[in-house]
């Protein structure tokens, strides 16, 4: 079961960070209904990430994510959300 958590204070300064970076170069995209992608920065980074919301939850398949962390992606993909859509005042869960 997912641990619900205030969607911006839990995560680390650098996780924030990169998180905005990631909004703010516009490598977030919707895939489909529930996926999103995180393009990866140019020289940070060469992966391309899915993250997909099942349920209210949140995950992601970079190592992190995948070990039940609160990744930059999973982040970034709320924010989008956030941005895209006008969601306020929504928690994060992560399966």
């Amino acid at each position: 079961m997912g641990s619900t958590i205030p969607y911006f204070e839990t995560f680390s300064q650098s996780t924030q960070y990169k998180a905005r970076k990631l909004l703010l170069l516009q490598k977030v995209y919707k895939r489909t209904e529930g996926e999103y992608v995180v393009m990866p920065i140019l020289g940070y980074n060469t992966t391309e990430y899915t993250v997909k919301e099942i349920m209210g939850k949140f995950m992601c398949t970079c190592q992190k994510g995948r070990g039940r962390g609160h990744c930059s992606h999973m982040l970034a993909v709320y924010l989008f959300i956030e941005k895209t859509e006008g969601i306020k005042e929504r928690q994060l869960q992560f399966l």
